[in-house]
């Protein structure tokens, strides 16, 4: 269902985005418009080849921490890519400089190198500041996400059918259920996804998503 690169595979069909893993938690990387890279939640914990086999990638240009908590891997990464720029939403920056002590740019000049394919998504109704990467390839969609859904862990490159969502989340990610809701459901009804690439366990694909995502709104939010 996908192909493997060395330390990364691919969901099928989705040449710009590659996924590492590393125990349970899952990092993504996003090819841009100019060839480079944006590494999506950069993970603590990884061997230093690991995070420098991304550069046989192509050069990393952004760190994106994609909301206020997925913070501790920030540092080994940017000892590894000094030049790139630490980007973040508005929102998410407060608490990731009082965490990291670095410096956030905005968003503003990643979305700039985007494909015209990829585009940044930013649910409202969240109080963490998080924010997903929507790519379109013919008719399959992937959303990237953080924390908002997620998955059982899995070893190896395969996939699983089954979507999830953390125990923590509703408490500690969502402060207007209703807008939130509100919000997946519009994007839902313009195109629904066939890959969700949640930041907890292993990537999910599906023919029709919209049934498992609504029922966790409903059910779990």
């Amino acid at each position: 269902m996908n192909k493997q690169i060395k330390n990364f595979h691919q969901p099928t069909g989705f040449d710009d985005v590659y996924i590492l893993n590393s125990a349970k938690l899952w990092s993504i990387i996003i090819r841009l418009s100019d060839g480079s890279l944006c590494v999506y939640s950069p993970l603590k914990g990884l061997k230093a080849p690991v995070i420098e086999s991304i550069k046989e990638l192509g050069d990393v240009s952004f760190i994106l921490a994609p909301n206020h908590y997925h913070n501790k891997g920030i540092a080994d990464h940017l000892d590894l890519f000094p030049d790139a720029d630490l980007v973040c939403s508005d929102a998410a920056r407060p608490r990731l400089i009082k965490q990291t002590g670095a410096q956030f740019s905005d968003i503003d000049n990643l979305i700039k190198q985007l494909p015209k394919h990829i585009r940044i998504l930013e649910p409202e109704g969240l109080k963490t500041g998080e924010v997903w990467f929507e790519v379109k390839k013919a008719d399959n969609l992937l959303w990237v996400v953080c924390d908002a859904f997620s998955s059982e862990p899995q070893k190896g490159n395969k996939y699983r059918g089954t979507l999830s969502m953390l125990k923590t989340f509703p408490k500690y990610g969502v402060q207007d259920a209703e807008t939130y809701e509100a919000w997946v459901k519009k994007l839902l009804s313009s195109q629904v996804p066939h890959f969700i690439v949640p930041c907890h366990g292993a990537p999910v694909e599906e023919g029709n998503l919209e049934p498992l995502i609504t029922d966790l709104l409903d059910h779990h939010i």
